[in-house]
C-alpha cells in the first residue's frame, strides 16, 4: 500500500515496527482464513496455505495502490474498481480450488450478512 521508498526511509524505526506489526496482524487474519478454509474442506489439503494466503495479500494490495493513485487509474480505465477486484480475487480463489466456486452473487449475500453480524450500527456501510 506504500511505496517502499518513500515509507521506509523515510519514517523512524518505531513507526517501521508498527507498520509490520499491523501488517503482521492482516496477513495472520487471512491466513487463519485460509487455514479454516482448508481445515472444513473447502480448500484442497494439497495448496499450501501460505501461499494461498500470499495470492490474497497480493492482489489485494496491488488492487488497492492500483485504484487509490489517480496516475495508475489513468492508466487502465476501471468503472467500479472493488468490483474488479473482487472478480479478480474470484477467479484466482477458483484457480486453487476454492469451494464455492464462484458465481458472481454471493458479495451481496455476504456484504449483507457481515452488515447484520457484524457492523448493525453502521452508517458508513449500506449494502
Amino acid at each position: 500500500m506504500l511505496q517502499a521508498r518513500s515509507f521506509w526511509d523515510r519514517v523512524t524505526e518505531e513507526r517501521r515496527s508498527q507498520h509490520l506489526t499491523e501488517g503482521g496482524r492482516v496477513f495472520g487474519m487471512v491466513n487463519q482464513l485460509v487455514l479454516d478454509a482448508r481445515d472444513c474442506g473447502d480448500l484442497p489439503r494439497k495448496c499450501s496455505p501460505e501461499e494461498v494466503t500470499l495470492s490474497l495479500m497480493a492482489i489485494t494490495l496491488g488492487s488497492h495502490c492500483a485504484v487509490t493513485q489517480p496516475l495508475i487509474q489513468a492508466l487502465c480505465a476501471i468503472k467500479d474498481p472493488a468490483a474488479a477486484l473482487l472478480l479478480h480475487q474470484d477467479r484466482m480463489l477458483d484457480g486453487w480450488g476454492w469451494r464455492p466456486i464462484s458465481n458472481g452473487s454471493r458479495h451481496t449475500a455476504l456484504d449483507r450478512h457481515i452488515y447484520r453480524e457484524v457492523f448493525p450500527e453502521a452508517t458508513w456501510f449500506k449494502p
